[in-house]
């Protein structure tokens, strides 16, 4: 969780991987970041519409916690 100006930026591209296990690996370590992921924002946005249930929740939390206005916007409750 350190240097969040250099791993968001290179994590934030891995929540578009076709790989399920990726995208759960980056959501994870983008938690760690808490408030500081934000520049990760839109790609989390897109996150909310995942095939996959554990990412859409743990996007849909991490949005709610950095943002919780665009969370609300995107329908997240």
């Amino acid at each position: 969780h350190s240097h969040p100006e250099l791993c968001v930026p290179a994590l934030a591209p891995m929540l578009k991987s076709p790989d399920v296990l990726v995208r759960q690996m980056a959501l994870f370590a983008l938690v760690e970041f808490g408030n500081r992921a934000k520049p990760a924002l839109a790609e989390l946005t897109v996150c909310l519409g995942d095939p996959d249930p554990w990412v859409r929740e743990a996007a849909a939390k991490l949005l709610k916690d950095i943002d919780a206005e665009r969370a609300a916007k995107a329908g997240v409750k």
